[in-house]
């Protein structure tokens, strides 16, 4: 088990080097396709120096000018590099959306992953897993930067093949998180599930960015999501593990 998780939001440097020390704990006890996605490495760890500055220019870039301002030789001045550099590390621009993408994901795989693996067995997984999500709706700059994305990801057919194996990835997650995944079936049905999980996050962060935060209620929010999606949970739990007790020859 990984240590306690406080879920009171750090921020800054301390909420980093707090995610990176539960991460660094789960590391050795998730299968690497779960930690990291389709590719099965840490596409973070993969960059140079270099590479992890001209990124950090890009989403600087992006939350100051949006997908509009995104462009090789603004990301090169930001990051004080030649647009050769950029191009060298990324190939292109829809190399280097490919890669911020990727690190946006991977920011919320820093988030969810320790607390899933924190969880006692005697504690409801859906109720820490939501709490988590709350965590992530909060995130506006995380948001915005993504819904900058999402209309460009769906217009490119290499992101957009690349977005959807991270959304099955997620998926997967989610299904583990609330003790739902079959390692040896089929995850089809309760996909569905996550897919609708993952939609009630995506749909409270984007209302709440266009509310504004005073102006939205957003634990409100989650407790009425909480009190409808628990018991759901808690029931197909109970289906699953009532079926996996059955005999063979009654199964």
């Amino acid at each position: 088990m990984a240590g306690t998780i406080d879920l009171n939001e750090p921020r800054g440097a301390a909420r980093d080097t707090q995610d990176r020390a539960a991460v660094d704990v789960v590391r050795s006890k998730w299968p690497a396709k779960v930690l990291y996605g389709p590719g099965q490495v840490d596409p973070m760890e993969s960059l140079s120096p270099t590479g992890r500055n001209i990124l950090a220019a890009a989403h600087e870039v992006l939350r100051r000018d949006g997908f509009a301002g995104l462009t090789v030789g603004a990301v090169a001045r930001a990051a004080g590099e030649h647009k050769s550099t950029v191009i060298y590390q990324f190939g292109d621009k829809a190399g280097l959306i490919t890669t911020l993408t990727d690190s946006l994901i991977a920011n919320m795989r820093s988030q969810l992953l320790p607390f899933v693996d924190s969880i006692a067995s005697d504690k409801p997984r859906a109720e820490t897993l939501l709490r988590v999500h709350r965590r992530i709706a909060r995130d506006s700059e995380y948001w915005r930067a993504l819904f900058d994305l999402l209309p460009h990801i769906t217009r490119d057919r290499r992101l957009h093949a690349r977005f959807a194996a991270l959304m099955d990835w997620y998926y997967e997650v989610v299904l583990r998180a609330i003790g739902l995944y079959d390692e040896d079936g089929d995850n089809g049905e309760m996909n569905l599930l996550a897919s609708l999980i993952l939609s009630v996050l995506e749909g409270l962060a984007m209302q709440r960015l266009l509310m504004g935060p005073r102006g939205f209620d957003l634990d409100a929010r989650f407790r009425l999501w909480e009190s409808v999606i628990t018991p759901f949970i808690e029931d197909l739990a109970a289906e699953r593990s009532s079926q996996r007790s059955m005999p063979e020859d009654e199964a």
